[in-house]
């Protein structure tokens, strides 16, 4: 599987990770700095880059697009290779070096060792739309996030049923494209390898800056944040089985390095020249947040509000504000006053009302159970099985309370208990109230668990290096910065003995002979649970089975061999075909999994209900010549998705004109069969 999946990786790293370097040193970052803000700026630059190849109708692929972003980008770094941005805490090559091996040991164990084959994909309902609209990019060479959609092609435009061009942020899919078009793999493989790329170095990387800007450097707290970033089963990997909600996986991996990019802005000592790199560094990495996943902008709030608000109180005295002077207490309280009011107005807008209106989660639970829930971290236990990581909620606490004792970083503890709160209110309000707290992640719980764990992080961090300094107290060892050798082993061991404490599988325990539980009983861990979860998720194919994923290629095949490459196929989405369009390129009419929007009338709506008509119902004939349909496929028979329904919303009345077309529906002639699947040519229009 390494073998399909390394050569992948290496260029989703190329595509994730270049043109953000050459951008940080251009902007006067040093060398380990801009290697982890990297990514920051190269969604940026390439969701801007497709916006405005697409509105010039230029192609977008590598070397129209990427190649020459990196040679402006070489040529600014070196002539301004001169100029430093000052006063940057030191990162080091080595602590580089274990993040990036936290983050790619973290995810094999994780992710990469369950899954059964490198194109293995998680066929979540959301991976319709991701998928097909690759195979679009690809196809047109464009991605510009202001017209995705899995219907771009000129042929495909004019039969859409469901009107879907149209903004959708795109960055996580510009860099999938990118990387399909470097000719090294198939869509899945890259889908899988830029993850891969995200939860391995996107995410650790982005930790390490804003610990290493936030601890000033310290190196053991630092350390500690290696292992504290990949400890979190709800950020990133329940992303990896959940939805998928990729573009949020990659959305959230980049909060940290707007966050710090926003922290260099505000830095009173700095002077106008670095102010204003900053400025572009934040810029951009606004743009790469509201164009990969744009609630990732409140995640950053969540952070920023209360760290804003401690800068302004530590700067003590009175702050003039407006010609007037005012201390710095209400200068603060006016701050978060103003923010809450932005909150407000944005939850508020027409433009949001889909996002924070958004009904499908109906789960609430008792105020007890939810703070029970927070304190051990089972952030989702009202929403899924969540068994908790109380080992790392003790790590957490402990944060906490170390905030709580340092001025300095007390804003820490203010944005984690803010995140909690979300998190509470989230399974225990409804209505307004919840819409009000957590409608920018769709009210959504693995996103809201996400928001908490990403602030609980740094707790963590602080919590490990307090058990340290603990145990090497206990030990009769002095522990300084690491520099000892005995202190060094000491904190090596310390956090090696924590990390398979917070990793330990499930145990299993003997059952006594009066037992009345079973002889395989077993203490389940929520790593083991999350692991198992994106096992099944990814090998069992529910809905788009192994099968069905064969039986699409080979029929593509002889549909390409029968000259018609280009043919229209008419399918019922529900049955798993919606996905045949991205994965084998085979034009599918229905790509999503809803009807289309003439559901009670037009083409499409004549098709879905009486196709298999179509021999003696010129309405229908009529109906499938406007579409240029020449065959119809069915999968193997509706299935309900052990791991996500899909068939919430289904209606099979709308769909039983292709439903009831077989070999003896006159009109169609059998093409290829395997068990219940079968294509069939048009044979009457």
């Amino acid at each position: 599987m390494w073998s399909e999946l390394f050569p992948a990786v290496l260029a989703s790293c190329a595509v994730i990770f270049v043109p953000g370097y050459l951008m940080g040193r251009a902007l006067g970052l040093s060398r380990s700095w801009s290697v982890c803000m990297a990514p920051l700026p190269s969604f940026g630059l390439i969701a801007l880059a497709g916006i405005l190849y697409g509105t010039l109708g230029v192609a977008a692929q590598p070397l129209t697009l990427l190649l020459p972003l990196s040679l402006l980008l070489a040529v600014l770094a070196l002539l301004g290779r001169s100029f430093r941005l000052p006063d940057l805490p030191r990162i080091g090559w080595g602590m580089i070096a274990l993040y990036l091996a936290m983050g790619l040991v973290a995810t094999t164990f994780m992710f990469v060792r369950m899954l059964p084959s490198a194109n293995a994909v998680m066929t979540g309902r959301d991976l319709a739309h991701h998928i097909n609209s690759i195979r679009a990019f690809v196809s047109t060479q464009s991605f510009s996030s202001l017209r995705m959609g899995p219907y771009l092609l000129s042929q495909d435009l004019s039969v859409d049923p469901y009107a879907l061009p149209g903004f959708y942020p795109a960055g996580w899919h510009a860099a999938v494209t990118l990387v399909v078009q470097m000719g090294v793999t198939e869509i899945s493989v890259a889908i899988n390898a830029v993850n891969v790329t995200i939860s391995s170095f996107v995410w650790p990387l982005g930790t390490l800056v804003f610990l290493a800007w936030s601890f000033r450097g310290k190196r053991r707290p630092l350390a500690a944040g290696a292992l504290a970033t990949v400890s979190f089963m709800a950020f990133p990997w329940y992303f990896m089985k959940f939805g998928p909600i990729y573009p949020n996986l990659a959305g959230f991996s980049l909060v940290f390095p707007c966050v710090v990019a926003f922290m260099l802005l505000v830095e009173p000592a700095w002077k106008r020249p670095a102010r204003l790199r900053a400025l572009a560094l934040f810029l951009v990495g606004g743009v790469a947040l509201a164009l990969t996943q744009p609630n990732a902008i409140f995640v950053a709030a969540v952070i920023l509000v209360p760290y804003v608000a401690a800068r302004i109180v530590s700067s003590g005295g009175v702050l003039r504000v407006l010609l007037h002077e005012l201390p710095s207490g209400l200068v603060a309280a006016l701050w978060v006053v103003a923010c809450g009011l932005v909150w407000l107005a944005l939850n508020r807008a027409p433009f949001m009302s889909d996002v924070v209106g958004f009904g499908l989660w109906g789960y609430r639970i008792s105020p007890w159970e939810a703070l029970v829930n927070v304190a051990t971290l089972a952030y989702q236990a009202f929403f899924v099985p969540d068994l908790g990581q109380p080992l790392l909620a003790l790590l957490v606490l402990l944060g906490l309370v170390w905030t709580l004792r340092n001025r300095r970083l007390r804003w820490m503890s203010v944005s984690y208990v803010a995140a909690a709160g979300i998190v509470f209110g989230n399974a225990t309000m409804g209505g307004l109230a919840k819409q009000l707290l957590s409608g920018f992640w769709y009210s959504d719980p693995p996103r809201v668990a996400a928001v908490a764990a990403l602030c609980a992080v740094p707790l963590a961090a602080l919590g490990m290096d307090w058990v340290v300094t603990g145990v090497s107290r206990a030990l009769g060892v002095r522990v300084g910065d690491g520099s000892h050798l005995t202190a060094s082993a000491l904190t090596s061991g310390t956090l090696a003995a924590l990390a398979i404490l917070v990793f330990y599988p499930g145990v299993r325990i003997p059952t006594l002979t009066f037992s009345a539980f079973p002889s395989s009983g077993r203490i389940e861990t929520q790593v083991e649970q999350t692991r198992l979860q994106v096992q099944e998720a990814y090998s069992q194919y529910g809905f788009y089975t192994t099968r069905e994923r064969a039986f699409a290629r080979n029929c593509q095949k002889l549909i390409e061999a029968e000259g018609g490459a280009d043919a229209l196929v008419i399918n019922n989405p529900f049955d798993g075909s919606a996905y045949a369009y991205g994965d084998a390129g085979m034009r599918v009419y229905f790509r999503e999994l809803s009807e289309g929007i003439g559901a009670d009338g037009g083409a499409e709506a004549t098709v879905r209900a009486r196709l298999d008509h179509v021999a003696d119902d010129p309405e229908v004939r009529a109906a499938v010549n406007q579409l240029g349909a020449r065959y119809v496929i069915r999968f193997e028979h509706l299935k309900e998705d052990k791991a996500y329904s899909m068939l919430w919303n289904y209606d099979h009345d709308l769909w039983k004109g292709i439903d009831s077309v077989n070999e003896g529906t006159p009109g169609f002639e059998l093409v290829m069969r395997q068990g219940d699947m079968a294509l069939y040519r048009i044979s009457a229009a």
